[in-house]
């Protein structure tokens, strides 16, 4: 690692750093606590899921080993690491590499995986929050190993709207946002046809699990090109109508597109510090709605969003008035005697008055 550093890398995202120590004695992992249940889920031909990793991950040595990583890194105070956490208990295990001088920050799962619902992002974050205290989390709702976000929360044919809402929300958390490749241009999952498979998990699993394919297709940067301007060759999976037609050179030329909406928010974001740093503490809020506040020494900000296919109503914390805020290029809600009237697919921001 000394060596990268010398060489001017800004830091390490370190993969499955929970899984980088097995057992000493190379024991057998047990059974997982249930029976073995044929079913739907891929989870049901894995045999990963069939065993409780007591032995293959989160072993106890790695709080030492991060430990050693953190004294090399704070030799390069500049830099920062983040690590990748995925185990029986995700959160549990992040809030223990985050304590004391260990990981700089840490992700999980829990966000890229599961119903995607405000109410899950609410319950997720919610308990990474309180078992990390002052810790720093990194979030992410998609990477390459899960269905893209737009698909996840919007289905085959979402449209842009929610990609837009999904992506501020996202970037309205308070920790550091990884916004995975194509996320800012709205893709869909990519359907792969199984003789272009790559994935080594998506043919044995087929056609219950078809591999994480769909979401590592190349990054479409030109409509018109054979290969998306991507590559001058063929590239190892197929480039799909449905991402063409998405294609950064399309997007660029258009001020609602997803791109630009992220990019406009991007900007905005950067000029609010309490999006940047602030305290997160939660509002109350229907259950289709994730509501909270985001709090610095400088300004406080109501943050609303509501991925759903309805409008809300949302009251807003009692005893104060808020006033909407723009420039962040959202379509917003209206406020009325300390009712927010959110329309479907929507954020909105306030900041309350004086």
């Amino acid at each position: 690692m000394r060596f990268w550093l010398d060489l001017g890398v800004d830091g390490f995202r370190l993969d499955a750093i929970n899984a980088c120590v097995c057992d000493a004695e190379l024991r057998d992992n047990p059974p997982a606590g249930e029976p073995f249940d044929p079913g739907d889920s891929v989870d049901d031909v894995n045999p990963f899921a069939m065993q409780a990793h007591v032995y293959s991950q989160t072993r106890p040595e790695i709080t030492t080993l991060l430990e050693r990583i953190r004294a090399l890194m704070d030799e390069y105070p500049e830099t920062t690491t983040i690590g990748e956490v995925a185990s029986d208990d995700s959160i549990a295990t992040a809030a223990e590499y985050l304590r004391g001088r260990r990981l700089h920050m840490a992700y999980t799962f829990n966000l890229l995986r599961g119903e995607p619902t405000a109410a899950r992002v609410r319950d997720v974050v919610g308990r990474m929050e309180a078992a990390i205290g002052d810790g720093w989390p990194c979030w992410s709702l998609s990477n390459h190993d899960v269905v893209r976000a737009a698909t996840q929360w919007g289905g085959p044919e979402a449209p842009p709207a929610v990609a837009k809402v999904v992506n501020a929300m996202l970037l309205s958390l308070r920790g550091t946002i990884c916004l995975y490749q194509g996320e800012e241009l709205g893709l869909p999952e990519a359907d792969v046809p199984y003789e272009c498979l790559q994935d080594p998990a998506g043919r044995p699993f087929w056609p219950k699990y078809k591999g994480r394919d769909g979401c590592r297709t190349p990054m479409p940067w030109s409509s018109s090109d054979i290969f998306a301007k991507f590559s001058s060759a063929e590239p190892w999976l197929p480039i799909g109508d449905e991402h063409r037609r998405r294609a950064v050179d399309l997007q660029d030329a258009h001020p609602g597109s997803t791109l630009n909406a992220t990019r406009r928010f991007l900007a905005w974001r950067k000029n609010h510090p309490a999006l940047l740093g602030g305290r997160l503490t939660f509002v109350d809020a229907p259950e289709a709605v994730l509501a909270f506040t985001r709090a610095s020494d400088a300004e406080t900000m109501m943050c609303v969003f509501n991925p759903a296919g309805e409008d809300a109503v949302v009251p807003l914390p009692g005893g104060t008035s808020w006033t909407s805020l723009d420039g962040h290029g959202f379509r917003g809600g209206r406020v009325a005697d300390g009712i927010l009237s959110l329309p479907s697919v929507s954020a909105w921001f306030g900041s309350p008055d004086d």
